[in-house]
């Protein structure tokens, strides 16, 4: 459909500066998942195992 010739363009609606935008809304800090971290905690005791000399795995991790 076509415009009139003397029909005049709408400005754009106002937008509110306040509000978030709804992919900001996600946003944060990012963290380890899971699996990392407990990834990364088997990985420390069996280092700790390795290195200490302790018979026990329980002795390593009252010493972290």
């Amino acid at each position: 459909m076509k415009k009139a010739k003397g029909a005049a363009v709408k400005a754009p609606k106002a937008r509110n500066l306040h509000a978030c935008a709804a992919i900001m809304r996600k946003g944060g800090a990012h963290q380890r998942s899971e699996k990392a971290s407990r990834n990364a905690g088997k990985r420390q005791l069996q280092k700790a195992m390795r290195e200490g000399g302790n018979s026990s795995p329980f002795l390593c991790l009252s010493a972290a």
